[in-house]
């Protein structure tokens, strides 16, 4: 056997066949190192996600009697500790006086909560007739409501208490909307004081 063919018989020995490469030397598929991109966002979002919902369970934590504002009239509710509370005295055609409960620093669209002692007391069928329903409020009979108009999540009570009539609101923006129970449960901690205008 000659030289030549000698070479030619170790050169068809060494070359691959068919798909017997080493695929753990070759690089990476572009599609492979894209499908890790989603992954780590995804871990990013969830880190962020946890983050603010570990501030936000901070600052809303549940009402606590240290945050309770009073209104001269003689009724309360406790505010979260990071908002501000707001005494309206002036009274309007509609509204005798309220609690406007605000936060202290918000970025975008704000929530809202608040008291309103009316006026004078609504119209049960109209507000039937306007989406009301027959409910309850902090143990009293109510009419209530939420509703949904544009960007705002709404849940209100209209009740009576004495010889005054209160509405209740709390105003949701956005996602916010998803922790209404949680807002919810400060205006229920809303309570009369005995011997004041408002235990009339």
């Amino acid at each position: 056997m000659s030289r030549d063919q000698l070479a030619q018989i170790i050169i068809l020995q060494v070359q691959p066949q068919g798909n017997n490469f080493d695929l753990l030397s070759e690089p990476r598929p572009l599609v492979d190192r894209l499908m890790g991109v989603p992954l780590r966002i995804a871990i990013m979002l969830l880190v962020i996600g946890g983050l603010s919902f570990g501030l936000w369970s901070l600052t809303m934590s549940g009402p606590s009697e240290r945050y309770r504002v009073s209104h001269p009239s003689g009724y309360s509710v406790i505010r979260p500790s990071d908002w501000n509370a707001q005494i309206v005295t002036a009274p309007t055609a509609s509204v005798q006086d309220a609690i406007l409960l605000s936060p202290k620093s918000w970025k975008g669209l704000e929530p809202s909560m608040a008291v309103r002692r009316l006026a004078q007391g609504p119209d049960g069928d109209d507000l039937i007739e306007n989406g009301y329903s027959k409910g309850s409020f902090a143990g009293r009979q109510a009419f209530v409501l939420q509703s949904k108009p544009k960007k705002y999540l709404n849940r209100k009570a209209v009740f009576r208490d004495g010889e005054n009539w209160y509405e209740i609101t709390v105003s949701l923006p956005g996602f916010e909307g998803l922790k209404i129970d949680e807002y919810w449960s400060y205006m229920q901690t809303f309570r009369i004081t005995p011997g004041t205008a408002a235990a009339k």
